[in-house]
Parts: C-alpha cells; sequence; structure tokens
C-alpha cells in the first residue's frame, strides 16, 4: 500500500527545482536587457559595421562599468567578465558580415 500523498511528491521535487536557480536568476534578470540589446546590434537589419562596432564599443563600456560594482562572488561577474574576454578576442572579425551581404551574420540556421 502507497503511503498518502505519494503521488504528489514527484510534483513537489518538479515544483522546487525554481530554488535551485535562484542565485543564477538574479544575474539573468540584470543582463536580460543586455542581451537584447546585443543581438539587435549584431543581427539587426540594415545595421552598418561602423554603426555596430560604435554600439558594440558603448554597450561594453557600460559592462566594464558594471563589472566594476559587482562583488567577485557574483555569479553575474564571472558571466560579464567572459562576454567581455570573447568579444575582445572575436573583435576582428566580429562585423565582417557587414561589409559583404553574401556573408550571413551567423552560422547558426536557426535565426
Amino acid at each position: 500500500m502507497r503511503k498518502r500523498g505519494a503521488h504528489y511528491r514527484p510534483l513537489a521535487k518538479l515544483l522546487t527545482i525554481v530554488d535551485k536557480f535562484r542565485d543564477k536568476e538574479k544575474w539573468i534578470r540584470t543582463f536580460y536587457a543586455d542581451i537584447w540589446e546585443l543581438h539587435k546590434i549584431l543581427f539587426g537589419e540594415g545595421r552598418t559595421a561602423k554603426g555596430a562596432k560604435r554600439l558594440m564599443r558603448e554597450m561594453m563600456r557600460r559592462w566594464e562599468k558594471k563589472l566594476r560594482k559587482l562583488d567577485h562572488d557574483d555569479p553575474g561577474a564571472g558571466v560579464l567578465a567572459q562576454w567581455l574576454k570573447q568579444t575582445k578576442s572575436h573583435w576582428p572579425g566580429l562585423f565582417h558580415c557587414y561589409a559583404d551581404p553574401r556573408i550571413p551574420h551567423t552560422n547558426n540556421d536557426g535565426e
């Protein structure tokens, strides 16, 4: 015979999974607008390389400013530092797609 309420345990476990991600949720909320703005900069229609670079530099300045304000143990600090590092390392080839319309903005067929 099953214990009373045993059939609710899987549901309760599923509903409490959100608690495991509560710390990470903060940085997702913090950078959500930046993620969409980055998408507009890199994949916006009618964007020029010069305009995209200017907007990207402005965004990177904001990221650096945010990073200086965050504590080292804040989960968002690691994410932001990684974004800055990757953006800087990919900078030379990041805007080639604007120079030639035959080059796709992404290699992801889903976009």
